[in-house]
């Protein structure tokens, strides 16, 4: 299987008599990708198996490699993760491991240079996400992080006794904060969980989980002006996904005419389309195309100022009426 292709990963082990909706949440939480895909299924034995189609063999890896534990009754679970047989590429019988251990992609230690970044600043500069999608990290909310110098962040949130803390792989000046990743990915979640002081000044911070890129948009830059360009766009679009040849459901210009993102209903793979559309032009203009980390926000236009907040929150938490969820 190429690179590229899309992998699946079985999550077994499943805590018995855990919601359906829970379970499929804190999956797609530990992806770092809420439109990710999730089948589910039973094995021979009649227990719970879910599928998770990865947009890539190198996200499914990563995932695998990482490992999930998820809560419920109060404690934590160890999930089985597995990739599925006939999704992996081949490996001879003796460095299977070596061979999935050496194809993964260290984290890269990110410079401030061009801080402070965002997810998408941080993927521009250095080409796909520099921490693995999924990882927890701690943000340090952006009025503490002003309060003290990068150092003393730095040694107080590796002091065990203090913090909580050990050993900083990474610490990212991010527009809302100090973004810090560990060398253990549990401790960040041990750290999020206490109250923080330094010199007698309250530090508030938070659990960030790493999105992964999105599998279903696409930003496109150096977008010529005219009206009838759309249509042109979208057979380039077309052509660049051969032998698909897929059609994005949506095209929409954002605020600036230049730009405009291409929503597709279904995953794709994005890194092999942005590559083929970074060699064409539109209408003599070299198009640029940039990765978009995944959200899961949506933003709500038109006439809301007279609804409240909680309107708003019931409308969109009802399944009937918007298809939403907690």
């Amino acid at each position: 299987m190429a690179e590229g292709s899309s992998a699946r990963v079985e999550v077994k082990n499943v805590p018995p008599g855990i919601n359906d909706f829970k379970l499929t949440t804190q999956l797609k939480q530990s992806v770092g990708n809420d439109s990710i895909k999730i089948d589910k299924k039973k094995d021979n034995d009649g227990n719970k198996v879910f599928e998770i189609v990865f947009p890539n063999f190198r996200d499914a890896k990563s995932f695998v490699h990482r490992g999930i534990n998820v809560r419920f009754g109060g404690k934590e679970w160890k999930l089985e993760v597995n990739l599925v047989e006939g999704h992996a590429p081949k490996a001879s019988p003796t460095n299977t491991e070596d061979a999935f251990l050496n194809a993964m992609e260290p984290d890269i230690v990110v410079d401030d240079a061009n801080a402070p970044y965002t997810w998408s600043s941080l993927v521009e500069q250095y080409g796909r996400m520099p921490i693995a999608p999924g990882t927890k990290c701690v943000i340090v909310r952006e009025n503490n992080s002003d309060d003290f110098t990068p150092q003393s962040l730095n040694l107080y949130f590796q002091n065990k006794k203090r913090s909580g803390g050990d050993k900083i792989k990474n610490m990212i000046k991010m527009v809302d904060g100090m973004l810090i990743q560990y060398e253990d990915n549990a401790v960040a979640e041990v750290v999020a969980k206490k109250q923080h002081s330094l010199a007698n000044k309250d530090i508030l911070t938070y659990l960030r989980t790493v999105p992964s890129l999105s599998d279903k948009i696409l930003m496109l830059d150096n977008i010529p002006k005219d009206e009838g360009t759309e249509e042109t766009l979208r057979l380039l679009l077309e052509n660049c996904d051969d032998p698909e040849y897929r059609s994005p459901s949506l095209i929409t210009r954002g605020e600036n005419p230049a730009q405009c993102m291409a929503i597709y209903e279904e995953p794709m793979d994005m890194e092999r389309l942005a590559s083929k559309v970074r060699q064409k032009l539109l209408e003599g203009q070299q198009l640029k195309a940039h990765l978009l980390p995944g959200t899961n926000c949506i933003k709500i236009c038109g006439e809301i100022k007279s609804l409240s907040n909680d309107a708003i929150r019931l409308n969109m938490e009802n399944f009937r009426r918007s298809k939403g969820g907690e």
